[in-house]
């Protein structure tokens, strides 16, 4: 049986909350997240993206009237 990352208590395979046992370990593992209890390890740097977007993406952006400099 699956364990709950939050409590490591027995979570039923078709809860509403997995891979929770519950809402509150759900909601617990939320705020660790938005406190900055956890992270996802990086290098620090923020990169330009060196590649131009593919010609596929920036149709998609313009037909949307969006322009690739928007999400940079």
């Amino acid at each position: 049986m699956q364990r709950c990352p939050t409590c490591d208590g027995a979570v039923e395979p078709k809860s509403a909350f997995r891979p929770f046992c519950s809402d509150r370990c759900k909601m617990v593992d939320l705020s660790r997240w938005m406190d900055g209890s956890y992270v996802i390890p990086s290098s620090g740097e923020y990169t330009e993206r060196t590649e131009p977007m593919s010609e596929e993406i920036a149709a998609a952006l313009a037909k949307r009237g969006m322009s690739e400099d928007l999400i940079h």
